[in-house]
């Protein structure tokens, strides 16, 4: 995450938002779907926003929230971690296309427990 300038709590949100498809999201939606839910979500959409990464909008109808979405840079930005990432496990782990198949499944069945917990 060095190279592109981001947190791992950073690229967290930012894949948060990208799930979202488009559709704005608050801070406490944002925080109940975080691995780490101590993270200060805030403070981290903050310097997502002033590196033009996602965007916010504050609500009408409560002043003390907002809805946050993604930016087109921001998506960019979490194509080439993804693209970096798939290179680098390319490289660095021997598996094969079903071995990798399988891997994601497991890792997507961590995070879900991750999130009920």
């Amino acid at each position: 995450m060095k190279e592109f300038d981001i947190s791992i709590e950073q690229y967290n949100v930012l894949r948060i938002l990208k799930g979202q498809h488009g559709q704005p999201i608050t801070i406490n939606g944002i925080i109940e779907r975080m691995l780490d839910k101590m993270s200060n979500a805030s403070r981290l959409v903050d310097k997502l926003y002033y590196k033009g990464l996602v965007e916010r909008k504050q609500k009408e109808s409560n002043r003390r929230a907002c809805d946050v979405t993604i930016t087109e840079k921001g998506e960019e930005v979490l194509n080439a971690i993804s693209d970096k990432m798939t290179q680098m496990m390319n490289e660095h782990l021997d598996l094969d296309t079903e071995e990798m198949r399988r891997l994601n499944e497991l890792l997507d069945k961590f995070r879900e427990k991750l999130i009920k917990a």
